[in-house]
């Protein structure tokens, strides 16, 4: 995580910007498999609420063929899968992962377009969310 966080710190000038851009933005972050485990970067930076958590939609979906090639294989190994919690578990924020989450799957399924999801309820108790992104393989 810590490569992540030095890589990312280059991300936040863009971020900032976005951010500053339109009242409407409530945060914007990066996303990382970070081979399976997840890490995010956002902006602005906030603390979790440890006492939250989410419930997880597992990542079997990381079975499906690379969309990009599918040549590849597929988009997770045995062992990325296997550092998500199984699907239907209750997550506390401190674990979380983006890989676990509908709007992540939706992303990464399908890159070729950009994503909007149906409003959710956030993992950290702070509210409803949409998230728009796009899959960067």
């Amino acid at each position: 995580n810590a490569q992540i966080y030095r890589k990312g710190a280059d991300l936040s000038p863009f971020l900032k910007a976005l951010h500053e851009s339109s009242q409407d933005i409530k945060s914007l972050g990066y996303y990382f498999s970070n081979s399976g485990a997840g890490s995010t970067i956002f902006y602005p930076h906030y603390e979790f609420d440890s006492a939250s958590s989410y419930e997880s939609i597992g990542c079997e979906w990381m079975r499906a063929d690379n969309p990009i090639n599918p040549s590849l294989g597929p988009i997770g190994t045995d062992e990325e899968i296997a550092r998500c919690h199984p699907e239907g578990t209750v997550v506390p924020t401190r674990e979380y992962n983006p890989l676990e989450r509908a709007w992540c799957r939706d992303q990464a399924l399908d890159p070729s377009r950009v994503q909007i999801s149906n409003p959710y309820l956030d993992a950290w108790g702070g509210g409803w969310l949409i998230t728009t992104g796009r899959a960067v393989y």
